[in-house]
């Protein structure tokens, strides 16, 4: 993030000043998972940030951050060094599980007034994120309080449908997983990444099925950043635990037209070597398809060139815009 200098785009060399840029600061699932064997692919738990210019002359570029697991942390050190204060972060949760929230109280930027931090979820289930946030920030877990940080922090619930946040459409879906959760569809400048993690196939009885609603949610991605924890073969013990096999994210991205799959969420004991080998086990399984598909590792970003498209005229606006 920061410099718009050019970028390796479909392996050329060109000008991303107004792309679009995904970026992975924490790919790991469960618990964070630092060590030798983890060097690769990283052992932070879910947080990627997608920032694409804006269209309003004169205004920094626009920074939305799915999730804050411990991966957030190095985003905000990054943004330190970067000098980009005072900043507006739109962050968007998808639950409340400690590996998507932890990493906030260690977020720097949080701590600086003149920054502006919007918070969205959905409450349906286990309550507000306002709640899981704060909640977690109490004296007997953390030193310092929401209440106590510097910078201005809004609360959002955003419910399923179709928003406009920060002039974006984002699209937001239920999945299916152990708790409450939901799924985002980002579009920006003709460009469209969808975040779906913490995600299990729905069944009817012993049969997988894919899911209407998500694959509405994944159509013609450009970017589909996928939970894919388990293997095939450790899928079938681990039913109900909220994540996904392999073999089923292919044939799920490859049913939405997704254009690039990115595998996501990483199992705490996988590490580097058993990650290899999970995604050559997807690429053989898209061979003869336009699908690209990748492994999520730390540090890894796509950029996208923008491309002209008409807004979604059924974008609600939000009001923490």
């Amino acid at each position: 993030m920061g410099e718009s200098a050019p970028a390796q785009i479909d392996g050329m060399e060109v000008d991303a000043s107004d792309a679009v840029r995904v970026r992975f600061w924490g790919v790991r699932g469960s618990i964070p998972a630092p060590g030798p064997d983890t060097l690769r692919y990283g052992g932070n738990t879910s947080c990627v940030t997608l920032e694409a210019a804006s269209r309003v002359p004169g205004e920094p570029p626009l920074l939305f951050i799915f999730d804050a697991g411990s991966g957030i942390r190095a985003l905000g050190m990054s943004l330190m060094r970067e000098k980009r204060l005072p900043l507006t972060a739109h962050l968007l949760l998808t639950h409340t599980h400690w590996d998507h929230i932890q990493g906030f109280p260690f977020f720097i930027p949080a701590f600086i007034p003149g920054n502006r931090i919007c918070v969205y979820g959905n409450a349906e289930g286990d309550g507000d994120a306002l709640g899981a946030l704060e909640g977690q920030m109490i004296h007997r877990y953390f030193p310092v309080g929401l209440g106590q940080l510097g910078a201005t922090v809004q609360f959002q619930r955003l419910e399923h449908g179709v928003h406009s946040v920060a002039g974006l459409c984002v699209t937001v879906a239920p999945l299916s997983h152990s708790s409450v959760t939901v799924g985002y569809r980002v579009e920006v400048h003709g460009r469209t990444v969808v975040y779906l993690t913490d995600a299990e196939p729905r069944r009817e009885g012993d049969q997988i099925i894919l899911d209407p609603t998500m694959l509405t949610l994944a159509r013609d991605a450009d970017v589909l950043i996928h939970d894919a924890q388990y293997t095939d073969e450790e899928y079938p013990s681990k039913v109900g635990w909220g994540h996904s096999p392999t073999g089923y994210v292919v044939d799920f991205a490859r049913a939405a037209g997704a254009r690039r799959l990115v595998l996501f969420h990483h199992d705490p004991t996988s590490d580097d070597a058993k990650v290899d080998v999970v995604l050559e086990r997807a690429r053989s399984l898209a061979v003869g398809s336009p699908l690209a598909v990748d492994a999520a590792y730390e540090g890894m970003e796509i950029v996208l060139p923008a491309q002209a498209r008409v807004p979604d005229p059924a974008a609600v606006p939000v009001g923490a815009d």
